[in-house]
């Protein structure tokens, strides 16, 4: 079930940047809400740090539990603010398409996590925990760098 929420979630990561957000520029980021790129850094970085965990290692349910809460907050901000403007910013024949390239891509993402035969290649969760340590290791505080190398 780890694997299966990592894989999920790297989909979600890559829907955003490979459909959502280059939609969102062809508008000329019109209407695009201040908190939406910060609420999906920090899922980014909360699936990063959830996923150089291990089930059972030591930091693990703590990396989920602030997993949880910011997948909470991403969902109510998408809900509240992020799709009604979207709404705003997109016309219909835009939506329409960016859905189905989502829906595309959720589907093959769901049946495969190895690669995609779409514009950008398709991130293994292995490809996500090298960027993620490559990220979180020029981010933490001195001492906390090892913390995710240990699981």
């Amino acid at each position: 079930m780890f694997q299966q929420l990592c894989n999920r979630s790297v989909v979600h990561v890559q829907a955003r940047e490979q459909f959502l957000l280059p939609a969102w520029r062809r508008a000329h980021w019109k209407h695009l809400p201040s908190d939406a790129l910060a609420t999906h850094m920090e899922f980014k970085r909360a699936l990063a740090d959830l996923m150089l965990q291990r089930p059972g290692s030591e930091h693990f349910n703590e990396a989920l539990a602030a997993f949880v809460a910011t997948v909470e907050v991403h969902r109510r901000s998408d809900r509240d603010r992020l799709v009604p403007a979207l709404r705003e910013a997109i016309d219909l024949a835009d939506r329409r398409q960016l859905c189905n390239d989502i829906e595309v891509l959720y589907e093959a993402g769901a049946s495969s996590t190895a690669s995609l035969s779409l514009n950008q290649p398709f991130l293994s969760s292995r490809d996500l925990i090298e960027e993620a340590e490559v990220v979180l290791s020029s981010i933490l505080q001195p001492g906390q760098a090892g913390r995710g190398a240990e699981a």
